[in-house]
């Protein structure tokens, strides 16, 4: 049959020509996600990880290590895991010290956790002892940590401060107009030759510590930074040029807009002036119950006008 000898010919399917869409779009760069720490570094920064004092002269690397001469908290290695040590300790401890056994197995735990010898357990036991009974001077007023209960405080809070526009040269007026640095330290260069390009988008950061103690809210910054072998390195001066030297003035400031921001946001009857009582940057190896408050400690209560202003600006205002 005719039929069914011809061969059977399939149809010829359609090709569809598949090309790639445009991307006709605009990305802004200057839109992004910025930290303290990349603010300060010339270094690129990955993901933002909470401050454990490291050095900006050090370009954010691990610090040479201080070799090991002494039994004392001066010869506590420094760098990034010792900073990370003692912040998981102070993070995690009874602040009231109550039961000694429980604190001295605690503190050992961590060290060992963070790879630091046994022998170290009774000094850093010591040392996070007399910062937690340092008497702390604020508002016509002492107290001690050691009175603050775990109700009253909170431990690594992160947070996301928006950020309209920002760049070094009016930072750094807007620094300049508030604050006097120690020495010749020139405030507004200091801010201007960070060289950061203008940046939009959100701060991101971390406070290792926000309490409250009679109806105001403080942040605490834990530093373990070895300024020298000596508890003369350790005075208020010295102490003053390396919040200075540091940036931690620049840190300490975006932290109390964040806090500012977020405690007017939560409280309706919250106000700056009665609300808010400072920071305290306790550097913990000058430490000593004994010098109160003129070893180791910075204490700052921001004026106002600042916050507002630097409030302000971040956010477009």
């Amino acid at each position: 049959d005719v039929y069914k000898r011809q061969p059977y010919e399939s149809p010829t399917p359609e090709v569809d020509i598949l090309s790639p869409r445009l991307f006709r779009g605009h990305i802004d760069k200057q839109w992004r996600v910025v930290s303290f720490s990349s603010l300060i570094s010339t270094s690129k920064q990955g993901t933002e990880l909470p401050d454990r004092d490291t050095s900006i002269k050090l370009e954010l690397s691990e610090p040479v290590k201080k070799p090991l001469k002494g039994d004392d908290i001066f010869s506590f290695p420094s760098g990034t895991k010792a900073g990370s040590c003692l912040h998981d300790i102070l993070e995690h401890v009874d602040f009231s010290f109550k039961d000694h056994n429980e604190t001295k197995a605690l503190v050992n735990e961590k060290l060992i956790h963070y790879g630091f010898e046994g022998n170290w357990s009774e000094i850093v036991f010591n040392k996070i002892k007399d910062v937690l009974n340092v008497p702390l001077k604020a508002h016509d007023e002492a107290f001690t940590l050691s009175m603050i209960d775990k109700d009253h405080r909170l431990h690594e809070l992160e947070f996301y401060l928006p950020l309209n526009l920002m760049e070094p040269k009016r930072l750094g007026d807007i620094f300049r107009r508030y604050l006097d640095l120690p020495g010749d330290i020139n405030l507004e260069d200091l801010i201007i030759n960070l060289g950061f390009s203008p940046v939009e988008g959100m701060i991101r950061g971390f406070m290792d510590m926000v309490f409250e103690y009679r109806d105001r809210f403080y942040i605490v910054d834990w530093k373990s930074n070895l300024l020298g072998d000596k508890i003369e390195d350790y005075t208020t001066e010295k102490i003053k040029k390396v919040m200075a030297n540091e940036y931690y003035f620049l840190q300490y400031h975006l932290y109390t807009v964040a806090l500012n921001s977020l405690l007017a946001f939560r409280y309706k009857d919250y106000t700056y002036e009665k609300g808010f009582g400072g920071v305290f940057y306790l550097f913990i190896r000058g430490i000593w119950p004994d010098k109160k408050e003129d070893y180791g400690i910075f204490f700052d209560m921001p004026k106002k006008g600042l916050i507002e202003e630097l409030t302000a600006y971040l956010k477009g205002g």
